[in-house]
């Protein structure tokens, strides 16, 4: 499905007989008897506002044509081309800038280029745009926040003729956009480049390398992952270089290689990481984060209850561990960089736990609801904040061993695995137009204050005497 607003309420049977009271960027407001509501919210958009009609509108992200021949959606600013070319509308720099098409498949070695497949026109899949490769299949997926760029390896390809090859997506850029060099944080306030994964059948991860590099023809992108890596992994493997010219929706993972320290973030990935592992002889320490603005309950609303729910994606389970819901407010913190993310980190270790959210023992393909959570968290005015951390995450787990669970987050591609953060409410008062009124009311008596100055008299109850002074 691509509309979370109608396929939010199958992960919410309670939610499925009652009637839409008000509609929100983030979430649904269902009415209840009186004035009590159900709130249902996500970390990402979903409806835009429709000028025209003066209302909230839901978001689908099916791909539709538009006008001049491009690809998108209704309320979202990004347009795609049948031969991969991905833009986002704005000011003439920045619709320059934001420009990208993946379009050869190969290896690099030795400072070249050697391509293995050219990538030709696509085909719309619902919120897709596929191109296919031979073995290679190249896919786009529409997001509310955003583009998510896939690649897809059914199989090993045949071994490169150098040594230390690797197996990268190769990317046209405009020109001027990037300086050539290894992506980093300097890339991140134009198009954003964020640090992409490749995962395989077994689930082993990788984080991509990722450089700009000056051609002949121009500035070229490159992701890619070793050959050697790909030698022992298990087929299917995904490649996943994340487009992100939106910004960052409303949650993410800091990881780093120890419980100490972090070394690396990301606010745009489908999945949120919460343990630890060790993949190909590196250990890695995952915490992540939510975001949900909960500023659209209004004025003087009453929460009486607070339930997230989030979708299992990933386990693994080499020992018992519980991953546990925390009360952080990382919004100092927000989005993530290099310079925040350090803060970040060790407030979530410092916070204390506030519920269980899921064990070794629940599976892939689970909905995970927490007990209720503590309603003076919520802030009715901005955003409420939560961290999620695993009690076995700096345990030495055996190579390619691990215990972590990964949620789907708020950028997946599927709205039905997207947290939802439930609350029941009081309604407030509205904020403008009439106020509900008593159904009885007691008829107006008009009083005037009596204003004229009385003077009055009165008895006295002793005698008057007086006095003669003798001289």
């Amino acid at each position: 499905m691509t509309n979370w607003a109608s396929s939010v309420i199958e992960t919410h049977p309670a939610a499925a007989d009652l009637p839409v009271a008000e509609r929100s960027r983030f979430g649904l407001h269902l009415r209840r008897p009186g004035r009590r509501r159900l709130a249902l919210l996500s970390g990402a958009p979903v409806h835009y506002y429709h000028s025209a009609s003066r209302s909230w509108q839901e978001i689908d992200t099916r791909l539709q044509a538009r006008g001049d021949g491009s690809l998108g959606a209704p309320g979202l600013p990004f347009r795609l081309e049948l031969d991969g070319s991905v833009s986002v509308e704005g000011a003439a720099r920045a619709a320059a800038l934001h420009r990208h098409k993946a379009w050869r498949v190969g290896f690099f070695a030795a400072g070249r280029f050697h391509e293995l497949a050219r990538l030709g026109p696509g085909q719309v899949h619902a919120d897709q745009l596929r191109r296919q490769a031979g073995a290679f299949r190249h896919q786009i997926t529409l997001l509310p926040g955003g583009l998510r760029e896939e690649l897809l390896l059914a199989e090993l390809p045949p071994a490169p003729a150098e040594r230390d090859a690797q197996l990268v997506v190769e990317s046209l850029l405009p020109a001027g956009g990037f300086p050539a060099g290894w992506l980093g944080e300097a890339q991140r306030g134009t198009l954003r480049f964020p640090m992409g994964w490749a995962q395989d059948a077994a689930g082993q991860r990788l984080p991509l390398a990722r450089w700009v590099q000056l051609e002949k023809q121009g500035l070229r992108l490159y992701s890619g992952v070793p050959f050697d890596w790909l030698q022992q992994a298990e087929f299917p493997v995904v490649l996943d270089p994340d487009i992100d010219i939106s910004g960052h929706v409303g949650d993410g993972t800091i990881w780093g290689a120890n419980t100490s320290t972090s070394s690396g973030q990301t606010n745009t990935a489908t999945q949120l990481t919460v343990g630890g592992r060790l993949a190909s002889g590196e250990p890695y320490v995952w915490r992540s984060y939510l975001k949900f603005d909960t500023s659209s309950l209004g004025l003087a609303a009453v929460v009486e209850k607070a339930n997230l729910t989030l979708y299992v994606v990933t386990l693994q389970n080499y020992l018992a561990w519980t991953i546990h819901l925390r009360q952080y407010n990382w919004s100092a913190h927000d989005a993530f960089s290099g310079g925040t993310r350090e803060a970040a980190w060790d407030g979530l270790l410092a916070a204390a736990n506030t519920a269980v959210m899921g064990t070794s023992s629940n599976p892939v393909g689970t909905y995970l609801t927490t007990a209720d959570l503590p309603t003076a968290w919520i802030n009715i005015l901005g955003n409420t904040y939560y961290g999620l951390r695993c009690n076995q995450e700096g345990y030495g787990y055996p190579n390619n061993q691990g215990g972590m669970h990964e949620y789907a987050s708020a950028n997946h591609g599927n709205p039905l695995y997207r947290p939802v953060l439930a609350l029941e409410y009081l309604a407030g008062y509205p904020r403008s137009g009439p106020l509900p009124l008593r159904a009885r009311l007691l008829p107006p008596r008009p009083r005037l204050a009596d204003t004229r100055q009385r003077l009055s008299a009165r008895a006295r109850r002793t005698a008057l005497t007086a006095r003669i002074a003798r001289n």
